[in-house]
């Protein structure tokens, strides 16, 4: 039986934001019922615990996207591991992909993390028309496309003209395979940690924050959200931050009810612990892979409308609470409405649709097709 061949144009072990994750996750749940090979760049940090063959095939740098010898490389191994369907994540190495594909006939499937063009868009930069035509060309040789939203799913359908045969609904993987237990000791024992008392009503946002959209979403809560609370909340909160790519002043504060603890190793433990997760992203497109995983540990998000999108709303129930972007009066009032019902259970549709064992068979039908 020939195996499938998964490329990741850029570093992704270890995973260090939620494209990485996404990259990551696939490759590990896909290898437990499939025969794969991962090819990425050379800088990927390995683990003993890796279960399917490897290749740096390049270095990470921004002439790989042109530079021939991939083409030449991703031959060989094809020809070597006895490759019968290529998955690209991303359609930036596609041109490479559908030539080896195609000398080869080897299936090609495209997964989208996010529509490109859009996301360049929406963060201002001149060249989303030209991505628009370039990303179409790519969909549209690929044998299949997968997209990570099924919002996305159907405007890639429109927008790049593809059928609806040639199409695939593909969402990021959780863990859970239902909603976990309150676990009050974890919020004891954090709040503990960081010097507070156990009434603290306990606010995360985490991020790589080297990249825009989440340092704007920073910004908005050094400098709405958190005044606004300062001046409106009657019972003691805090906010805690983590992840790297902070720079400026976005790095310090002098509120007491704010805390920048940078990188984390334990992410979880402080999900976990907090009363409630904030996603105020409002530039920027693709699913927020973190309001995915923080739901699917059973906590509330509390996120804006653009931070939402992409996300199987009807899904989540009540912990999934949307606000209109940059209305920080509303954010504050669905904060309150967290405060007041306390953790409610994740339901069970929200596992049906993210549960990583679900997943994976869509995408095992897709490969076997």
């Amino acid at each position: 039986m020939g195996k499938t061949l998964v490329i990741t144009s850029y570093k992704y072990m270890p995973p260090t934001n939620g494209g990485h994750k996404v990259c990551f996750d696939l490759c590990e749940k896909l290898s437990e019922v499939e025969e794969i090979v991962a090819v990425s760049s050379d800088n990927n940090e390995l683990t003993e615990e890796l279960t399917y063959p490897f290749y740096g095939l390049f270095k990470d740098e921004k002439w790989k996207y042109i530079d021939p010898r991939f083409a030449y490389r991703l031959w060989d191994i094809c020809k070597k591991e006895n490759v019968t369907t290529i998955f690209l994540q991303q359609p930036y190495m596609m041109p490479f992909v559908w030539a080896v594909g195609k000398l080869l006939g080897i299936r090609t499937l495209l997964y989208a993390h996010n529509l490109e063009y859009k996301r360049w868009e929406t963060i201002g930069k001149w060249w989303s028309p030209l991505m628009y035509f370039w990303e179409k060309v790519m969909f549209q040789l690929a044998d299949h496309s997968l997209f990570i939203s099924e919002s996305e799913m159907e405007e890639g359908e429109q927008v790049f003209q593809l059928k609806p045969s040639e199409v695939t609904f593909l969402p990021h993987m959780i863990d859970q395979e239902s909603s976990p237990m309150k676990d009050e000791l974890a919020k004891k024992e954090l709040k503990m940690s960081l010097g507070l008392s156990e009434d603290t009503f306990l606010l995360l946002y985490y991020a790589a924050f080297s990249y825009q959209p989440n340092a704007e979403g920073l910004a908005f809560v050094q400098n709405e959200l958190l005044p606004y609370m300062e001046r409106n909340a009657d019972f003691p909160f805090h906010i805690i931050v983590c992840g790297g790519g902070v720079e400026g002043e976005l790095k310090t504060s002098s509120s007491s009810y704010y805390q920048y603890l940078g990188f984390v190793d334990d992410l979880q433990k402080h999900i976990l612990g907090a009363d409630v997760v904030l996603n105020p992203i409002y530039s920027g497109g693709g699913v927020k892979t973190k309001a995915i995983e923080a739901i699917g540990l059973g906590k509330t998000v509390v996120s804006f409308a653009t931070g939402a999108e992409g996300i199987a709303v009807a899904d989540c129930g009540e912990k999934l609470l949307i606000s209109k972007d940059n209305q920080v009066e509303e954010f504050y009032q669905n904060l309150i409405r967290v405060k007041t019902q306390g953790d409610l259970p994740t339901p069970k549709t929200f596992y049906d649709r993210y549960y990583w064992k679900n997943v994976i068979k869509t995408l095992q039908g897709v490969v076997k097709k």
